[in-house]
């Protein structure tokens, strides 16, 4: 995820972008689907990872649905250069540690833990720095990890049910029951947010039976039911599509795939027509977890 630039997202979106977008964000979300395939669809994580989250006050990252610029804004921190973190002696060490960590904390992941000198030089080296510089560099890790988990559910919501959280959120608001129950269950914090909140209070004193069983069954079942195929392809859809530029001539789409190193040998695409298949098999799979 390191040395890309970050994208400007008040500014027109061009391919160069996108491209680094897709390049930046898509690995480690590939990697964390990759996780939940291996757990049944779920996103198991330790509970010493359980613990940072609570510890850094990020567990809160269902209120970015409520502004999708806000969402995209936080989830772009993964593309800042190692010289604008805050500058800890061996900053881009130290960051590099973090990310490890991190990683090794989830579950299933094939990730290494990095080694016992590497550890113990980055423990060094945070606890020589300043408090001010702790904190600052807390806040960047805190930043970093609230805007990946809301852009992950983000696009899985998209995958899955063809909308992103967003606009599951947005329509759930609104007063659709169906878009609230699916919000659910790829995310259950949403159920943090105040709507969501007084919808459940609703159900629950109006006896809803019909609506509560439907919203249990949800919560019950995993994000995702079957293995994602060809998942970087996939996800590479998800983003363009969250961008709105899945529907750009397919060619220009091919080319996109191309240059953000996505479509190759392994995914079988060479052409517009391969490409279109493999659309049209990412259609088809949205909202056929119902």
């Amino acid at each position: 995820m390191l040395g890309y630039p970050p994208v400007n997202i008040e500014e027109a979106h061009t391919t160069s972008d996108t491209v680094r977008l897709i390049r930046a964000l898509l690995p480690e979300i590939n990697d964390a689907i990759q996780h939940m395939e291996a757990n049944r669809g779920w996103f198991p994580l330790k509970r010493e990872f359980v613990d940072l989250i609570e510890d850094l006050e990020i567990s809160n990252w269902a209120w970015l649905y409520l502004d999708e610029k806000r969402l995209k804004s936080v989830s772009l921190l993964s593309l800042i250069e190692p010289d604008e973190f805050v500058d800890i002696s061996d900053p881009e060490q130290y960051r590099k540690y973090i990310k490890q960590e991190f990683t090794r904390l989830i579950e299933g992941t094939s990730s290494a833990p990095p080694a016992d000198d590497k550890i113990e030089k980055s423990q060094l080296i945070f606890k020589l720095a300043t408090d001010e510089e702790k904190r600052l560099f807390s806040n960047q890790v805190a930043m970093y990890t609230y805007g990946f988990i809301a852009a992950l559910f983000n696009y899985l919501a998209l995958i899955v049910h063809g909308r992103t959280m967003c606009q599951l959120v947005a329509d759930a608001m609104a007063g659709d029951d169906e878009p609230y129950r699916k919000a659910v269950h790829i995310d259950r914090s949403v159920l943090y947010l105040p709507y969501f909140q007084k919808r459940m209070l609703q159900s629950q004193f109006g006896r809803e039976e019909k609506f509560l069983r439907e919203l249990c069954l949800g919560v019950q079942s995993p994000i995702i039911k079957n293995r994602v195929q060809n998942k970087k392809l996939w996800l590479m859809f998800a983003i363009l599509e969250n961008e709105g530029l899945l529907g750009l001539p397919q060619k220009q789409i091919l080319d996109i795939c191309m240059e953000a190193g996505v479509c190759d040998g392994e995914q079988g695409i060479e052409n517009v027509r391969d490409l279109k298949q493999h659309l049209d098999a990412y259609r088809q799979q949205q909202g056929s977890s119902e």
